[in-house]
């Protein structure tokens, strides 16, 4: 009983009370540093059109609520190649959302071809 309670009370009270309490710059900082590492290992630049990404842009920007638009770490959308790793997307701390091409082309509809970018 004990063991649960740390699981789902304790460690979520505290890992958001942390998340809470980390500075901006530190936030910026630690997604920056990871993006690099990412860059140098796992992820190249994107290769799909430049059109396509434009749009892709576009489309990110329209779906975020105007209140994140204005949050302490605003979201930002960057698209990779990830050879090797296959479909994926993942968050840094810094608020850079990572979208892989493989898993912009697995997508069949995103919006962009009923007007919405």
């Amino acid at each position: 009983m004990v063991a649960l309670s740390y699981v789902y009370v304790v460690l979520p009270w505290l890992s958001n009370t942390v998340a809470l309490h980390i500075p901006t710059a530190v936030e910026q900082q630690l997604g920056e540093h990871t993006l690099a590492v990412l860059e140098r290992t796992e992820l190249e630049p994107s290769t799909l059109p430049e059109a396509r990404q434009k749009a892709l842009q576009r489309l990110f920007e329209q779906a975020q609520p105007p209140e994140m638009r204005q949050a302490r770490t605003p979201l930002r959308l960057r698209l990779m190649s990830a050879p090797g790793i296959g479909p994926n997307a993942f968050m840094l701390a810094d608020g850079t959302l990572i979208v892989s091409d493989s898993l912009v082309k697995l997508s069949r509809h995103d919006g962009s071809q009923v007007g919405l970018c």
